[in-house]
């Protein structure tokens, strides 16, 4: 449901790390209460077919699932046979690679694979503080993590005089005294009050047109939370997925080729 996988990217960039402003005196009224969920798995199966394609080898990559605030113990296998590999960007992302060589005329043109995940999986719920109740402080970000979730980007345009305006229109400006979890829900209450859901595969996801607009998708509002945030200097991230379904033996299956909003973009 788009709502509530919304939810769950918004609630992800409540965690990548908070810093107090300077002067503050009064507890926070709002905290992120962290709870054990389940453990799951998930297989994704795919088959590469290119009738027109002469292959000698295939070389396949898949990428390890990384541990996160909402998944924890994660578990990445790549079948058959893949090995750790990490890619040459400047991120240096955990990788695994599997080289499989032709070895039949039908591989020439024909490749298949599995890639399996497992994750212990913890929810995440915003609830008012009460008196006496401890609460999971988040852990704090390397200098790198917040340069990068703090950083301007073609998407995460906030120095835009469009979305400045937007921002003034709706008063995200971060009030004296306030934590970065409750300006984070003033922030999510003013996207999703100002704005409907709407889908469209060719959407122009950036935050300075996003404001203009009275609808996006969940990638669309995520995209313009994260950018408020960090226009307030708080560091937040977009987390993006892809939409599942359990099968008869109980693993987790993609649901069709769901296009992610950011899938051809590198800014994030």
């Amino acid at each position: 449901m788009p709502s509530i996988r919304f939810t769950w990217l918004i609630i992800a960039t409540l965690l990548t790390g908070t810093v107090a402003p300077q002067g503050v005196a009064a507890e926070p009224a709002y905290a992120i209460q962290v709870t054990k969920a389940k453990t799951v798995r998930a297989t994704y199966a795919f088959e590469i077919l290119a009738p027109k394609f002469t292959a000698k080898e295939w070389i396949l990559f898949a990428a390890e699932a990384p541990d996160l605030p909402g998944q924890r113990g994660v578990r990445t296998r790549l079948i058959p046979s893949g090995e750790s590999y990490t890619d040459l960007s400047d991120r240096h992302r955990e990788l695994l690679r599997a080289r499989i060589p032709v070895k039949s005329e039908s591989q020439k043109h024909d490749v298949s694979g599995k890639i399996e995940w497992q994750a212990t999986l913890y929810g995440r719920k915003l609830v008012r503080r009460q008196a006496g109740t401890k609460y999971t402080t988040p852990s704090s970000l390397s200098t790198a993590e917040r340069t990068a979730s703090l950083a301007e980007t073609k998407t995460l345009d906030f120095s835009s005089p469009d979305f400045q305006d937007w921002l003034n229109e709706h008063k995200l400006r971060r009030r004296r005294n306030e934590d970065d979890v409750e300006f984070g829900r003033r922030a999510f209450l003013a996207v999703t009050r100002s704005m409907k859901y709407d889908y469209a595969l060719k959407m122009d996801r950036r935050a300075s047109h996003l404001c203009g607009d009275e609808s996006a998708d969940c990638g669309g509002m995520s995209v313009l939370f994260v950018a408020a945030m960090r226009a307030n200097q708080i560091p937040a991230r977009v987390l993006l997925g892809a939409w599942t379904r359990r099968t008869v033996d109980g693993t987790i299956q993609r649901a069709g080729r769901l296009p992610s909003p950011d899938r051809r973009r590198s800014d994030e």
